[in-house]
């Protein structure tokens, strides 16, 4: 198995009036996660082909938190996706532990804090269509293989997310904070005539005419498919679009995403979800 430490930043305000009294943690910390085993998902995903800067491949490895929300039947997902150079690499270099100082190390109460602060802010700015508030690049996962420790050389995207089933019945209840299993299935096809008949317009596209939060758009092989567009920019940020529309699997995570900005960023438009190779070391047998 794999043990992980994270590095993170806490910013955002606190959950309550009264945990806002509370000290500030300092810019930088790391996560301890091997406490955390039953905790900690370990997805790698791949693309085969020359989309992406004309190379042949190019990984994900997603690294899935879930962690109970307190006095709640609800989960909390924290999810570190780490992201491929341009040549579609990962490169990790080799950590020694003993150089990090203990008093920086979180614990699992300040992860939770800091997962229901960025959550909070997210509802209070009134639901906004950006996931500026809900991403961030600052946690650099620190993996254990075979008793060494390696840090990640790459782009590593980390996404907050609140497990609420239930809470989901129209468009408008869809959050791109919320991920909801029970939810109704919202087609892009349904969703893009709807659009067409609104707006009088037969070349309508769905990206232009509709911000929307996570869509369920149906399951296959045990994983549900979300769709979600944030508001249109010319050049957006990894931050405002995030990951994009993604597979989540119950009890898991994130297993695949698009990532259509990272990937963009350096090549053509890939509107396709990395193909799954393992989930918690064990190969996948589904796509």
């Amino acid at each position: 198995m794999l043990r992980l430490l994270c590095v993170l930043s806490v910013c955002c305000p606190l959950w309550t009036s009264a945990q806002i009294t509370s000290p500030a943690l300092p810019t930088t910390k790391y996560l301890l996660l091997a406490d955390y085993k039953q905790a900690v998902h370990h997805v790698v995903t791949h693309r085969t082909g020359t989309e992406y800067i004309n190379v042949s491949t190019a990984t994900v490895e997603i690294f899935n938190i879930l962690l109970p929300r307190p006095a709640s039947s609800d989960s909390l997902l924290i999810t570190c996706s780490v992201l491929p150079s341009a040549e579609g690499q990962l490169r990790w270099s080799q950590v020694q532990l003993d150089s990090i100082p203990k008093t920086q190390i979180v614990s699992r109460v300040q992860l939770v804090r800091e997962a229901q602060q960025r959550l909070m802010a997210f509802e209070q700015a009134g639901r906004p269509p950006t996931r500026t508030l809900l991403s961030s690049q600052d946690f650099l996962p620190i993996v254990e293989r075979q008793g060494k420790y390696y840090l990640p050389q790459a782009t590593v995207l980390t996404s907050f997310l609140l497990l609420k089933p239930g809470a989901v019945h129209t468009v408008a209840q869809a959050s791109l904070a919320l991920i909801d299993v029970k939810s109704p299935v919202f087609a892009t096809d349904d969703l893009l005539k709807e659009a067409v008949k609104r707006t009088g317009n037969p070349h309508a596209q769905l990206w232009v005419v509709l911000v929307a939060g996570n869509l369920l758009q149906g399951r296959n092989h045990g994983r549900y498919e979300f769709w979600s567009n944030v508001q249109p920019q010319s050049h957006p940020s990894l931050l405002h679009e995030g990951i994009g529309s993604f597979l989540y699997q119950p009890g898991i995570g994130i297993v695949s995403g698009k990532y259509q900005t990272y990937f963009s960023s350096y090549g053509q438009f890939v509107d396709d979800f990395l193909d799954i190779v393992s989930v918690d070391e064990k190969f996948s047998k589904a796509p």
